[in-house]
């Protein structure tokens, strides 16, 4: 193996070894959050609420503009129309 190919594997083992550094310090951050919400009820609910309301800002944006017209007379159900 050349000593160019053996510097290039080096850093490619450097590289993976500073991604996984931080993916644990990513797990170790999200374990320290899921532990306040274990040990904090109130700050779960209080996330969860917000992430309930963030959704429903979310899927009201998504929904196509017709069926957000007040006007529009579609109740959302499934519409038989008779083609004979």
């Amino acid at each position: 193996m050349a000593s160019a190919d053996r510097d290039d594997l080096a850093a490619g083992v450097e590289h993976v070894q500073a991604a996984a550094k931080e993916m644990i310090r990513a797990t170790r951050s999200f374990l320290d959050v899921a532990e306040h919400l274990v040990d904090d009820p109130a700050a779960l609910q209080s996330l969860v609420a917000t992430l309930g309301g963030l959704l429903q800002a979310v899927s009201g944006r998504l929904r196509p503009q017709a069926a957000q017209d007040p006007g529009d007379e579609d109740d959302g159900r499934v519409q038989r129309i008779s083609l004979s």
